[in-house]
């Protein structure tokens, strides 16, 4: 069991045309931001780290690369910034937050909301990965447009993932450190797992768990520390709630009671713009 401000689950963002980025007109180069920060400041940033948030020279800690594993159309600075700790969330400040019931009832009316353009387009790129070999980057790799598909492009950069061994069974882990500084939501995938073999469908499996993990960032990332109801670890009421109408239009289990997260059906690829979401309608 995590304590409460953990989420987790156990036993990528691909170049579109700036006319249809759901983020708007492109973000400043973050390199430039943190190069124009003065010295003492930068000097209290590294400072405040926690030895979990400097970057780790443990050979256990493996990074994502673009011309590296598994192919996918991401560019090399949108993946460092979604590993790199020295980005925070100066880069993109979290919203106001909200009550929990307000946040789980803007998701489920985003998901049931007509596909757009840049969601349909995430969703192929999504689909050209179906058929090949998996491997723990693709998590990584993905994580942009499955955050464009699933969560409107909340989480963009306002989150950081890495891949490390993690305790027991645990297949993800998600901890809020959206606070003031340098550090943002933090998201861990285990590398103790062959993701090309973990079920008879690795890529239901590794989505499932990778938007299990990005369900808890969204909690954060609108509502911050607020508990949820019915449970200590995260996975209360409004989670439920949320990961069922996931479940539901995506066909897929993310939900923690399910053992090992297991498939109900392949997902084939997904279809693109068809029903309420681009990847069609589950069962």
């Amino acid at each position: 069991m995590f304590p409460p401000y953990f989420g987790g689950f156990g036993p990528g963002y691909g170049p579109i045309h700036p006319s249809l980025s759901p983020f708007g007109p492109p973000m400043p180069n973050p390199r430039q931001i943190l190069q124009g920060l003065p010295t003492e400041v930068l000097e209290q940033m590294a400072f405040s780290m926690t030895a979990e948030d400097r970057p780790s020279t443990d050979s256990r800690y493996k990074r994502a690369y673009a011309d590296k594993g598994t192919p996918y159309p991401i560019s090399a600075q949108e993946l460092d910034i979604l590993q790199n700790p020295m980005y925070g969330v100066n880069l993109r400040p979290l919203p106001f937050p909200v009550p929990m019931p307000v946040a789980c009832a803007k998701l489920i009316k985003r998901l049931n909301a007509p596909p757009s353009t840049a969601r349909c387009a995430a969703a192929a790129r999504i689909n050209s990965t179906k058929g090949t070999r998996i491997t723990w980057d693709l998590m990584v790799k993905i994580f942009n447009d499955l955050d464009t598909c699933v969560y409107g492009g909340d989480l963009h950069h306002r989150v950081r993932l890495d891949a490390c061994p993690l305790p027991s069974s645990a297949l993800g882990v998600t901890r809020n450190c959206g606070i003031p500084g340098i550090k943002r939501i933090h998201m861990s995938i285990t590398t103790n797992t062959d993701w090309s073999d973990v079920t008879q469908h690795p890529h239901a499996q590794i989505l499932g768990v990778l938007i299990h993990e990005m369900l808890h960032a969204y909690y954060f990332v609108w509502c911050g520390n607020q508990a949820d109801v019915g449970d200590t670890t995260g996975h209360g009421r409004y989670f439920h709630t949320a990961a069922a109408e996931i479940e539901k239009l995506l066909n897929i289990t993310i939900r923690p009671e399910t053992a090992l997260l297991q498939v109900r059906q392949s997902l084939g690829m997904w279809p693109p713009c068809q029903g309420p979401l681009m990847y069609g309608q589950g069962r």
